[in-house]
């Protein structure tokens, strides 16, 4: 090929190159365009006001699931029509009619889509707009504390989860993250001071801001130093203290390593790399975030907690008492017709009727009964309404089934049974022979075995004097792990949980036994691997809004008294200095005369 050939193909490829880049700017324009933006933040609002409303027939978790949690929500026009508003009208057959067609709803963008575009929104923009400004050597550092930043970020997060044992403290004493809180408050007011005196001088505004600031810091730390633990926050709000001490530090890296790349701008941009931060905590909750509940009388042990808000239908093979072989059919496959021919039990089952929230009502003439066999002779199963995020008291659904049993050999007849929530929790099973075995079936919560064991020790509920308002619930337990090697006593309160491998166990309620007397408490796990990410996040956002607002606001100063300044230095050149040294001597004495006050205060106060 000739010298000339090669130079036009050589030309061509540049031009290709050049419109397809030309494209995805293009198109990355577009994406990063502030329309969009707006409108996602419009549907948000309408998706919101319909999730809100939805909860007066709906459960909160099924809202969660139907509008926030998924790619499309279906949103009928019941929904804003709620009986609140309108009571005593019929909204079980409200449908706008056009023509021939009855619209009893319509799809709309789901949580997840909407988060989905704002995400690549801010991202476009942020391609477009916020390029970096740094090169050479300050291009390196940039990206070597930035680096530095995220790894710090990481690690605040990690920390919040122990898998491995107890996490009661910061393996620091409360007094010393007391101190550390204060002496960080005294070296933030001595770097406002010495950023202060660096200032030129023509930046009066700027340096009365700053030594105002610094005033306010260095009195407040001061005054927490002179107060001593009088001052100090309660175990809980001294746990809340650290993160957001370490989430600020982790901050403040990343907010100079987005000064050393973007300048100006990197408030802006650190900002924003906090509110995704946010955003994508939504996928981390929505994949591993997981609540549940361990109910324990005084003396009991347990090592499972149940998911209230999900339920199993679980056979157990009673055959052999020393060891009980239990199967577990979830959830999501124990719908209306269907069949479940599992190997594991010795069973088919056809699911004749469910319900997802039900009554038993006892009668008289059983002969309108589905069930042929076991407690559903005694009772009707019928449908109720669901229970909504506007009922009181933390109801929750109770949902039932009836279903066809006959053995997977065909031996025996077919049998009709009535299972039933409320039945299962009180220990009612159902009870077969197959294969020559004993079974027994029962409709009960979710349950989630933990690797440890709770004893309750003792319950406790303490009240306001006086009074017969309760004040506090509070719980001694026995933790047993064995394969950690764990055995220990641990006090659980109200807003004062323990954290044990990777799990957090909340106070949740205090109950007694009416037949026994007997104490018992109900506490809440929580396992949340992301919890930490809201508090790093929201200190991000925070590092990166004062930074950007105080860049705004100098800039802003500097713009609307520049005439007055050089009026000002005019007048002090003049005056010989004179005025400058009065300046000088009143900011002293005022500065004197503040500390005074809170030292007399600090005095009286002791």
């Amino acid at each position: 090929m000739s010298t000339q050939s090669m130079s036009g193909l050589n030309e061509e490829i540049k031009a290709e190159t050049a419109a397809i880049a030309r494209g995805g700017l293009r198109v990355l324009k577009a994406y990063a365009s502030m329309k969009i933006a707006v409108t996602m933040f419009a549907l948000s609002i309408v998706l919101i006001m319909a999730g809100t409303l939805a909860q007066a027939e709906k459960d909160i978790w099924e809202v969660v699931a139907q509008y926030f949690r998924c790619w499309f929500a279906w949103i009928e026009l019941r929904v804003f029509l709620p009986p609140a508003w309108f009571p005593g009208y019929d909204r079980s057959s409200i449908a706008l009619a056009i023509g021939s067609l009855k619209i009893t709803g319509f799809w709309f963008p789901g949580g997840w889509l909407i988060g989905f575009i704002m995400a690549v929104n801010l991202l476009s923009a942020h391609s477009m707009k916020f390029k970096i400004q740094a090169k050479g050597q300050r291009l390196i550092a940039g990206i070597v504390v930035t680096v530095i930043g995220v790894i710090l970020t990481w690690l605040v997060i990690l920390a919040g989860n122990n898998v491995e044992g107890t996490v009661n403290n910061t393996g620091l004493s409360w007094n010393t993250v007391w101190t550390i809180f204060r002496v960080t408050l005294l070296l933030a007011s001595v770097f406002c001071m010495v950023w202060a005196s660096l200032l030129d001088q023509a930046k009066k505004r700027e340096f009365f801001g700053l030594f105002g600031l610094a005033l306010l810091l260095g009195v407040t730390a001061a005054v927490l130093f002179a107060l001593g633990e009088r001052a100090q926050l309660d175990p809980s709000g001294m746990r809340i203290l650290w993160q957001l001490l370490k989430a600020t530090f982790a901050g403040f890296v990343l907010l100079a390593g987005c000064i050393l790349l973007f300048n100006k701008r990197a408030g802006i941009v650190l900002l924003h790399s906090g509110i995704l931060l946010m955003m994508s905590n939504e996928l981390i909750v929505a994949a591993l975030h997981q609540e549940s509940q361990m109910q324990l009388m005084q003396g009991e042990y347990k090592n499972y907690a149940e998911d209230i808000r999900s339920f199993e239908l679980t056979f157990v093979d009673i055959s052999n008492p020393e060891k009980l072989k239990e199967v577990v059919i979830p959830a999501n496959l124990l719908t209306k017709g269907a069949v479940i021919d599992d190997p594991r039990i010795p069973v088919v089952l056809e699911v004749v009727e469910y319900f997802s929230n039900c009554k038993l009502l006892k009668i008289a003439d059983k002969k309108g009964l589905i069930a042929t066999a076991g407690h559903g002779k005694d009772f009707e199963m019928i449908e109720a309404s669901q229970v909504s995020g506007t009922d009181m008291g933390s109801k929750i659904n109770s949902p039932g089934l009836v279903a066809k049993i006959r053995n997977r050999d065909k031996s025996g007849k077919e049998e009709t049974y009535s299972f039933a929530l409320v039945l299962g929790q009180n220990g009612e099973f159902e009870e077969f022979k197959a294969e020559e075995k004993v079974w027994k079936a029962a409709l009960r919560f979710e349950r989630v075995y933990k690797d440890y064991t709770i004893r309750l020790e003792e319950a406790k509920r303490d009240f306001y004097q006086g009074t017969n308002v309760e004040k506090n619930y509070s719980s001694d337990i026995r933790l047993v792990d064995s394969p950690r090697k764990v055995d220990d006593q641990h006090h659980i309160w109200m807003n004062n949980p323990l954290r044990y491998a990777g799990d957090t166990l909340y106070q949740h309620s205090y109950f007694e036994d009416p037949a026994t007397g007997k104490a018992g408490t109900t506490l809440q796990i929580v396992s949340n691997e992301g919890w930490m990410v809201p508090y790093v996040a929201c200190m991000i956002v925070a590092v990166g809004m004062l930074y950007h607002f105080m860049l705004t606001l100098l800039r802003s100063i500097n713009k609307e008294s520049r005439k007055a300044e050089l009026q000002l230095e005019s007048e002090l050149q003049m005056a010989g200095g004179k005025g400058a040294k009065i300046a000088w001597g009143s900011l002293l004495v005022s500065s004197l005369i503040v500390v005074t006050v809170f030292g007399y205060l600090i005095s009286k106060s002791s």
